[in-house]
């Protein structure tokens, strides 16, 4: 089933998506550059990502740091 990995800020804003498509069942671990969709660095901060699969949504407030 399709599933989405996506970096919000917290006004709600798309800053990255780092995955989108069909995955198959399993344990991943994605890495995030710190960069969003434009290759631009982002600054410190707060954000929000999000895990969305078909049955299935999770979203969790992150730190990224420099």
């Amino acid at each position: 089933d399709n599933g989405s990995l996506n970096i919000y800020d917290l006004n709600g804003n798309l800053v990255r998506e780092l995955r989108n498509g069909y995955i198959q069942a399993g344990d991943y671990k994605e890495t995030w550059n710190g960069r969003n969709n434009n290759g631009k660095i982002v600054p410190s901060g707060y954000y929000i990502y999000q895990l969305k699969s078909k049955y299935y949504t999770s979203a969790r407030k992150m730190l990224m740091i420099k």
